[in-house]
């Protein structure tokens, strides 16, 4: 069966993201932890086929610290919206992706569990742009003063990209538990279940640069970093935060690159804090870039459209269901004047 197109969308849509479940609301007893995260700009290679491969390109990443184990050994993450469970390399990965960073050391923490009975069990995941291989552990896990007996990956080896030159030593996923690797690997789910949160909810604010400070924020959301009313939207698939789309619309315009949603040729986008590029496979990719018809020189930005992302919710919960974006929102103007789309070709595999 042939799958759904998937979009995943860019922090500048997800300028503030409000994701999590609205159960048990009225029992929660804690409170909400803020995070402050950094951004750092690099160079990204596309891997995918065709016209995209070996195109360079430039993403924003966006990354915080974490707490693990007993006494706590500090780790820099990525808090990531498309994955779900804690993935940190190991001392005892030897791969250069690991030696370029902070290692977590099992033999330093009076709290750590290696859950493999003879140690020699290794599990491989598959990031949309690279792969990480280890073993299951677990250990005290806090973030912003909120902590939890988490288990997760601690990584043997890893590819070399998109991991060596990253500025973030590990990746703490954040999406639902359907995605993690068992139960236990969740971090938002144990502290769900915990009653640690004043909401059942996590919230992210993305700057656009180094004036503002962005910022995670568990457990609630913040009024003052909205210019709107908060939307809610149906997810059209638990696990990824994911929702349906009808149409890409160029100017307000439905271009038609959608088929008919919920069918094969239908759209599915993903909420995902762990990228600053909207990624589409290659096809829709090229489809768009070449309506875009962005020149490199620049010459044609103050002309282009806005490019608009028109959400198929069924239940019409509330607010406007289309998440636009300006030209200045989707081009990056490079060092040497130039311009070039935040959009990336990945051409995930079939499960």
């Amino acid at each position: 069966m042939r799958l759904a197109e998937h979009f995943v969308f860019c922090p500048r849509i997800l300028s503030l993201l409000v994701l999590g479940a609205a159960v048990g609301q009225n029992d929660q007893v804690g409170g909400s932890v803020s995070v402050k995260l950094r951004r750092q700009r690099r160079v990204v290679h596309t891997e995918t086929s065709g016209s995209w491969r070996g195109r360079t390109q430039h993403s924003i990443e966006y990354f915080g610290e974490l707490e693990l184990g007993s006494p706590p050994q500090r780790l820099r993450v990525s808090f990531d919206t498309g994955s779900g469970s804690l993935v940190v390399p190991s001392t005892l990965c030897t791969a250069p992706a690991c030696r370029a960073h902070t290692c977590y050391d099992a033999t330093r923490s009076s709290t750590s569990r290696n859950l493999s009975a003879d140690g020699s069990e290794v599990v491989t995941v598959i990031f949309g742009t690279g792969e990480i291989s280890g073993h299951y552990a677990s250990d005290r896990l806090c973030v912003g003063g909120v902590c939890a007996h988490l288990h997760f990956i601690a990584a043997l080896n890893q590819s070399s990209h998109p991991f060596e030159g990253a500025p973030f030593d590990g990746i703490l996923g954040l999406a639902l538990p359907q995605l993690a690797e068992a139960e236990h690997f969740s971090f938002m789910d144990e502290l769900v279940k915990s009653r640690s949160l004043r909401r059942n909810v996590f919230s992210v604010f993305f700057a656009d640069d180094d004036d503002e400070e962005s910022e995670l924020l568990l457990g609630d959301w913040a009024d003052d970093r909205m210019t709107g009313n908060l939307s809610w939207v149906a997810l059209s698939n638990p696990g990824f935060w994911q929702v349906t789309l009808e149409d890409v619309t160029l100017a307000g315009e439905a271009t038609g690159l959608c088929g008919t949603p919920r069918t094969f040729l239908g759209c599915a986008a993903a909420l995902d804090t762990g990228t600053s590029l909207i990624t589409a496979p290659t096809r829709l990719a090229r489809q768009l870039a070449e309506r875009l018809a962005l020149a490199p020189d620049c010459s044609n930005l103050a002309t282009l459209p806005t490019l608009g992302f028109r959400l198929a919710d069924p239940g019409k919960r509330s607010g406007p269901q289309e998440l636009q974006l300006t030209p200045s929102d989707y081009v990056e103007r490079t060092d040497d004047g130039s311009c070039e789309l935040k959009l990336m070709a990945v051409d995930v595999p079939r499960p």
